[in-house]
């Protein structure tokens, strides 16, 4: 089988989940693994980046997403609308 299972846990004093949350599924885990183990993900290296820190980047992290849930929102209304008004005045001419 070519699938690896790993756990981590999150509940220590410095690390974040939400920031975990924003971090792990940027990391490209296949260029990183080596035997089986994942080079770039170490404790030490996550407590390099304190909680504040991390909290201030899934601050604007959470951010971005909203404004892109906001922007997927505004394109569907204005495709709804520019839709109406086409069928409002495609029944005009008619």
């Amino acid at each position: 089988m070519n699938q690896g299972v790993w756990r981590l846990d999150p509940k220590l004093r410095f690390l974040d989940q939400k920031y975990l949350f924003h971090f792990l599924p940027g990391l490209n885990f296949d260029l990183m693994m080596v035997k089986g183990i994942i080079l770039c993900l170490s404790v030490n290296r996550l407590r390099q980046l304190n909680i504040s820190v991390q909290q201030a980047i899934v601050f604007k992290l959470n951010k971005f997403l909203e404004l892109k849930k906001e922007l997927i929102l505004r394109k569907k209304q204005h495709k709804f609308l520019s839709e109406k008004v086409f069928e409002f005045y495609s029944s005009v001419v008619a």
